[in-house]
């Protein structure tokens, strides 16, 4: 989970709890260089919600399969992974995908999660 703002870490949070029940799949929260104005104590947010973390010179030396982030400022080609765009929340007027090798984009809400979750148990 890249998280760049407050508002992008709670909505994070919300996907990654539905993540978190599944243990086929670790997740870290991770706050990138450029993060927004707004998101100077973030990696402290993340530790007082106990969220797994990781610096971001270990997430960009690191090759994770999927990397999530709730804004579409800039694409990180320097991370070895595809990146999976998602709005930033209730309210969000704009997606835009990333440019670059890591354009994957998706407006995934929590209900699609949930109905994906649900379709897995059944089958």
């Amino acid at each position: 989970m890249i998280v760049r703002s407050p508002t992008t870490l709670e909505r994070s949070v919300e996907l990654a709890q539905h993540l978190f029940n599944d243990i086929r799949i670790q997740t870290f929260f991770t706050v990138p260089d450029n993060r927004s104005s707004f998101g100077n104590d973030l990696e402290l947010r993340i530790h007082q919600k106990h969220l797994p973390f990781i610096p971001w010179q270990q997430a960009r030396a690191t090759s994770f399969d999927l990397g999530i982030i709730a804004s579409s400022i800039d694409d990180f080609p320097e991370l070895d992974m595809p990146l999976l765009l998602i709005s930033h929340g209730p309210g969000a007027t704009s997606n835009r995908s990333l440019h670059g090798v890591n354009n994957a984009h998706s407006d995934i809400s929590t209900a699609s999660i949930d109905n994906a979750r649900d379709f897995a148990q059944i089958g």
